[in-house]
């Protein structure tokens, strides 16, 4: 049997002596992201951060071509090439999920039986109680039982300065995701719709479908097969979605609530204060999203108490307009914020400005006017304090409820002209970048020729057709979203030169 990336890495790691911790801080990651490597989860690591782990390794030659190359062929044990080969478009499964334990079996359940038709759960519950959490890591525990494809879409049915993502564009991505070359995609919704459920005709395939809008979204994006299992997650149910299982979520038991806060801070630094701890998980409303941030303040506080942390969250409950849960959000997020650097929260509430659903250190470099290497320790510096989220190795997206709060804090702290600029530069990084890969991936093309006014200092590895192509790949719904933002406001001189 081959290797296994992960337990390579775990080696090697072990090796050196190193804790996960002190060698995410060597390889300039976030100890989430070496956790959730070690753990096997996820997409086929980067090789980006395979390199960057091997050098913090200290590896010699023949060592890190031992680790580049089971990064390469990594495969889950007992998977076969099945129809789709390496089709796992799963955002990584958090190491440090908690609870829910009902709820999973549940899901399990669902998917075990011989169903004559496909599968289909409807996951909702409000904002920040972990819907996609749950989807995602039942989604992981079942992956096994869908060899043929496990695909992922986020369709931005409730996210703050987004529309809806249509149906249409969502089966693109999702045919895309499935092997389908582009120019083999019809235009019509109807024909994208059948063209879809015949490419998982007969697969053994699971698709999550994150943050619905409504059903309407969701109907065409189903497969037809019985082989087949979706996972949709809502803050709507959707109850006119013909033959889909209800499961609705509420905030965490108190028990469970306990156990994340323990899980996150540290079982150590807990144990003797249950009373505070109970405390803490109710001043967050039993909420996931509010505990992992508040949770996270103390892991990063040595000389803080779990009663120090549960003052912090009482003296800043305010009175306020929002709901009981909404205060709980935001009193963890302001806790969280105000403890950050000067430097990290003004990145924190630049992403505010970026359109797309998530980006790289490269974007949040143009964003914030500094180098990659910096803007990269400064995202995983916003992972590690949970105010950020890294499903896979150097993408990054905020949570919906955090993108409103850096919006507000956005226009209240940053001047108008370092807004203006901040957009023209990542607006810059994304024309460069497209220019400098176009030519690879497009050979022959005729193309205007002309400069972007302010190129960036650092731009991502296009220099070939291999690493173009996966650029493109991996920017195409922010290229998109770039574009309609700049003719949004006028700025037709990057329209046209985006086209």
């Amino acid at each position: 049997m081959p290797e296994r990336f992960d337990t390579v890495l775990r080696a090697y790691r072990r090796r050196a002596g190193l804790t996960q911790e002190e060698l995410a801080e060597r390889a300039g990651l976030s100890a989430r992201t070496i956790r959730a490597l070690e753990s096997g989860q996820g997409r086929v690591p980067r090789m980006t951060s395979v390199r960057e782990v091997a050098k913090a390794l200290g590896l010699g030659a023949d060592d890190q071509r031992r680790l580049l190359s089971t990064a390469a062929a990594d495969e889950p044990e007992g998977a076969g090439p099945g129809p789709l080969g390496r089709r796992r478009y799963l955002p990584y499964d958090i190491p440090d999920f908690t609870g829910r334990t009902a709820e999973v079996a549940r899901l399990a359940e669902l998917v075990s039986g011989g169903a004559s038709a496909v599968v289909v759960s409807a996951i909702d519950g409000m904002a920040g109680v972990g819907k996609t959490t749950l989807a995602v890591h039942a989604a992981h525990l079942m992956a096994g039982r869908f060899p043929d494809g496990q695909f992922y879409c986020d369709l931005h049915g409730f996210t703050p300065g987004y529309a809806p993502m249509g149906p249409a564009s969502a089966l693109e991505a999702l045919l895309r995701m499935a092997g389908v070359d582009g120019a083999r995609i019809p235009h019509t919704l109807h024909e994208r719709s059948a063209l879809w459920r015949t490419t998982l005709s007969g697969w053994r395939a699971l698709v999550v479908l994150d943050n619905a809008a409504d059903a309407e979204q969701v109907r065409p994006l189903l497969p037809g097969s019985a082989s087949c299992a979706v996972l949709v997650t809502s803050r709507r149910r959707l109850l006119s979605l013909e033959g889909a299982v209800p499961l609705s979520l509420d905030v965490l038991p108190e028990a469970e609530a306990c156990a994340l806060v323990a899980r996150i801070a540290g079982h150590d630094r807990v144990a003797d204060a249950p009373e505070a701890v109970a405390e803490i998980a109710g001043l967050c409303g039993y909420l996931p999203l509010a505990i992992r941030m508040a949770a996270a303040r103390l892991a990063h506080r040595p000389a803080w108490r779990a009663q120090d942390l549960a003052a912090e969250l009482r003296a800043g409950r305010r009175p306020s307009g929002r709901s009981g849960n909404e205060q709980a959000v935001s009193t963890a997020f302001a806790l969280s914020y105000a403890r950050l650097g000067p430097s990290h929260q003004r990145l924190f509430r630049l992403l505010g400005l970026h359109p797309g659903a998530d980006l790289d250190a490269y974007a949040a470099a143009a964003l914030a006017g500094t180098d990659v290497a910096t803007a990269r320790q400064w995202l995983e510096h916003l992972v590690d304090v949970h105010l950020l989220e890294q499903y896979e190795p150097h993408r990054y997206q905020l949570h919906d409820l955090l993108r409103r709060h850096t919006q507000e804090i956005l226009g209240e702290t940053e001047p108008a002209a370092q807004r203006e600029e901040a957009e023209l530069r990542l607006l810059d990084h994304y024309l460069h970048t497209a220019l400098n890969a176009r030519p690879l991936v497009a050979p022959g093309q005729r193309l205007l020729a002309f400069e972007v006014a302010c190129p960036p200092a650092d731009t991502p590895d296009v220099s070939d057709r291999a690493s173009a192509l996966a650029w493109y790949e991996a920017e195409h719904a922010n290229l998109v979203a770039m574009i309609a933002h700049a003719a949004a406001r006028d700025r037709n001189e990057h329209v046209w030169r985006f086209r």
